[in-house]
């Protein structure tokens, strides 16, 4: 059910109603909001009113998984910046990011710049300003990535060796706070509405009890 709910709202927030149309006059107000993580590259270009324009991502090349934080960072940005060369070239854009060092390294003279020069090189040709942003203001960037549960295949047999093994001691919300919260949204109230209609289940229905 979650699984199909995430769905439902990830299509939700690609209609019409909800992504801003590009118009050249409104491209002084133009920013991007980029985000690497280990398996993923998420960007969203929007507006100064945060309404997104697109969405992008893609998953990490095996080789880009074993790169320090910093190297995940500056080819999550070429990548966008190709990805959005048509948007992007001939103008001046804020690049909103959460990870606060990659703003000391916004300079072609540092020595990140040195020794990834081809990335330099390449990047040279737009103009931006790296803008820090606070992990809990740049959830739009991938917050569906990072609630969306995934189905896996398992094999027959677990691993015989683990590595590592990260565990959470708490949610970081409960169920009683996203069935108040989704109450008060409403577009999310309206989302819960769409998947009961969508999954045939009444509001009363075990599956869909919040």
């Amino acid at each position: 059910m979650h699984q199909r709910l995430c769905g439902l709202l990830q299509y939700v927030l690609q209609m019409r109603d909800r992504l801003e149309k590009y118009r050249e006059e409104a491209m002084e107000n133009l920013q991007e909001a980029q985000h690497a993580q280990k398996w993923w590259y998420d960007q969203a270009l929007e507006r100064r009113e945060e309404r997104p324009v697109l969405y992008l991502s893609r998953k990490l090349l095996p080789r880009e998984t074993r790169y320090s934080t910093i190297e995940k960072e500056c080819p999550a940005i070429k990548w966008a910046l190709d990805s959005l060369q048509y948007y992007l070239l001939g103008r001046e854009f804020d690049l909103d990011t959460d990870y606060r060092a990659l703003i000391c390294h916004d300079s072609q003279t540092s020595s990140i710049w040195e020794r990834r020069e081809r990335w330099a090189v390449a990047m040279s040709a737009y103009e931006y300003t790296i803008v820090y942003k606070p992990r809990k203001d740049h959830a739009n960037a991938d917050a569906l990535r990072r609630l969306l549960i995934q189905d896996v295949e398992r094999s027959g047999e677990m691993a015989g060796q683990v590595l590592m093994l990260d565990l959470m001691d708490d949610a970081p919300v409960s169920t009683t706070q996203i069935k108040h919260w989704t109450a008060k949204d409403v577009t999310l109230s309206q989302v819960y509405e769409y998947a009961l209609l969508y999954s045939g289940v009444q509001e009363g229905g075990r599956c869909c009890t919040m």
